[in-house]
């Protein structure tokens, strides 16, 4: 799967705007179903740096 990409974020970005950047640029690419599932696994995220290496199996953060 082609990942898209989201402009950096700021390590001081709450993860909430990492999330959002993430799902906009999947329902972009017409990955609406992508999108859904990654919010379905950060639900249950115990930490910002899972959090972080799941919204990357996702997209590119460059």
């Amino acid at each position: 799967m082609k990942k898209p990409k989201v402009d950096a974020i700021s390590d001081n970005d709450p993860i909430f705007l990492v999330m959002a950047a993430a799902s906009l640029a999947l329902k972009k690419e017409n990955k609406k179903e992508h999108a859904e599932k990654m919010r379905k696994r950060l639900r249950f995220t115990q930490s910002n740096d899972e959090a972080m290496r799941i919204i990357q199996e996702y997209v590119e953060i460059i």
